[in-house]
């Protein structure tokens, strides 16, 4: 079982302006929490304990995060940041971190969410050890917004440039599983995407897990964007799910927590048969959020 998860948090973000002049973009507020919560709650639902945050601009904000957010007592979290000093790209950044990484660990963009079962991610390189990693990948009718990621029998060959035109293909979701041996594809100054995958690619190495499930990001890689998204899925459909009605009807109460969190083979079942629960993807994001919400307004009042 895959116990640690590192999450990549330095990007500048430059394209949002005024929202991350001193704010990382994985700290930007989603429905009034920071997405990083979003994250760190759905890797806790996978058994994942341990938590590397890789920090370059704002790095303080991160450590403050690491040290205060609710989540970490409620799941008895691990959390550590490891500071890039200069700008080193997002292979630099693992490659600074290397000597706190475990066997297997996931890899995750700090600012797009893939709902997925990360165990069926991790299993695909349990399975095939001399691999050294695997990336979830998204089939899109159009792709037109996205670098293209091409596969032969279950292993990545190439990686495509945004296509020309409308056209369907399979493209990262942001989610990776790797054993350790990533480190002796990494240098001190590289990047995952334009460095080390199509190197991967070309030794057979890197294998590519398709999901069908939700998934969210848009060009600019804002999470606040990702919410806005979400809001507008979800205006026709205000779940339920952790909140009650006061006693003689009226208004709703404040959201609580009222039970555990899934069991993972149920969740796998719900993402998998969302009609049969009742439930959409973007049902299940809305979920979430408020789950995370929660767990924030228990903190506070206890």
């Amino acid at each position: 079982m895959v116990r640690q998860a590192v999450i990549l948090c330095g990007g500048l973000g430059s394209r949002l302006g005024a929202l991350t002049a001193d704010t990382p973009k994985p700290l930007l507020p989603v429905d009034g929490n920071p997405f990083l919560d979003v994250l760190l709650f759905e890797l806790a639902r996978h058994g994942v304990r341990r938590v590397l945050l890789l920090a370059g601009f704002a790095a303080q904000r991160i450590v403050d995060y690491a040290a205060s957010t609710p989540l970490k007592a409620r799941f008895n979290l691990e959390i550590e940041v490891s500071i890039e000093t200069q700008r080193a790209g997002t292979g630099g950044a693992v490659w600074h971190a290397r000597h706190r990484l475990d066997d297997r660990f996931f890899l995750l963009n700090g600012d797009s969410w893939f709902d997925i079962n990360l165990l069926a991610l991790a299993s695909r390189v349990i399975g095939e050890p001399s691999s050294t990693g695997a990336i979830a990948v998204k089939p899109l009718a159009d792709a037109s917004r996205y670098g293209v990621v091409e596969i032969d029998n279950g292993r990545v060959t190439g990686f495509r440039d945004r296509l020309e035109g409308s056209g369907s293909g399979l493209v990262s979701g942001g989610v990776y599983v790797f054993q350790s041996s990533l480190t002796d594809w990494l240098d001190r100054r590289c990047s995952l995407e334009g460095d080390v995958f199509p190197s991967l690619a070309r030794a057979e190495k890197l294998l590519a897990v398709p999901f069908e499930h939700y998934f969210t990001w848009d060009g600019s890689g804002s999470p606040p964007l990702l919410a806005g998204r979400c809001r507008s899925e979800f205006s026709d459909r205000r779940p339920s799910y952790g909140l009650r009605r006061r006693r003689g009807g009226g208004d709703r109460e404040p959201p609580v927590l009222r039970r555990r969190p899934l069991p993972i083979h149920q969740k796998a079942a719900r993402a998998s048969n969302p009609h049969k629960f009742g439930l959409t993807p973007s049902a299940y994001c809305r979920r979430v959020v408020r789950c995370v919400s929660a767990l924030a307004l228990r903190q506070v009042k206890g």
